[in-house]
């Protein structure tokens, strides 16, 4: 996918802060630079408000009732410096996604609540793809490649991991159990990356067969296969 020359800084392009089961789908969003305060390359020293996204919410007002929460779900994400940013009880349910490009892709920032990512493909995301600070973070059935680190956990908190499969990752994440509950490392997962083909390869396919019997329940249906086009959201 073609990815802007030029940075949009200190400015996201979606902002689901209040709204309540908000849905953001069917969109390709690029280009979102760093902000201006806050390292670019620790989504986690400042607060997550300071860090603009292709995709940000904050949970600051949110209540039992009415929490902030959003499915995003069949967008391709490139070429951003942050693709998602879920600050601070910002619920979000982030299933069946291409992120490819990015500095980081998915950013849980101090976000002391739950959230999910199922069924997503990413690929260069060069610094991070997935980053869990406090967050009860379930990530499930995704194909990850080519970041220096897969999923990193900055508190106590983690959440169900199970049946993702990492290629060329320098480091996976200390808490992924992986030769457990179905998470491994391949050599490759995508059938053409390149040339932006991220269907997981037959051999990946066969390789997470089994993990129909360990995968938790999460919209009764299994996902039929890893990446960003298995699952009950996989047809797009």
């Amino acid at each position: 996918m073609p990815v802007k020359d030029s940075f949009i800084a200190g400015q996201s392009l979606i902002n689901y802060t209040g709204a309540h089961n908000a849905v953001v789908q069917g969109l390709t969003l690029t280009g979102v630079g760093p902000g201006q305060t806050c390292p670019a390359d620790d989504p986690f020293f400042c607060s997550g408000d300071y860090y603009p996204a292709a995709i940000f919410g904050d949970g600051h007002d949110s209540t039992a009732c009415a929490n902030t929460s959003v499915l995003i779900t069949q967008n391709i994400m490139g070429g951003n410096t942050i693709g998602v940013m879920a600050y601070f009880q910002a619920q979000a349910v982030v299933r069946n996604n291409v992120f490819v490009g990015n500095q980081f892709a998915f950013i849980a920032n101090h976000l002391q609540d739950h959230a999910l990512v199922l069924n997503n493909a990413f690929f260069a995301n060069a610094q991070m793809a997935i980053g869990s600070q406090a967050a009860y973070l379930d990530v499930v059935d995704n194909i990850i490649v080519g970041s220096s680190v897969g999923v990193s956990h900055e508190s106590i908190q983690t959440g169900r991991i199970f049946c993702n499969a990492f290629a060329a990752v320098d480091t996976v994440g200390d808490r992924v159990p992986v030769g457990e509950q179905g998470n491994l490392t391949v050599e490759q997962a995508f059938v053409d990356p390149s040339n932006g083909d991220f269907s997981p390869t037959p051999a990946l396919v066969q390789s997470l067969a089994s993990c129909a019997d360990l995968l938790p329940s999460i919209d009764g249906v299994s996902p039929a296969e890893p990446g960003a086009y298995g699952g009950a959201l996989g047809a797009w």
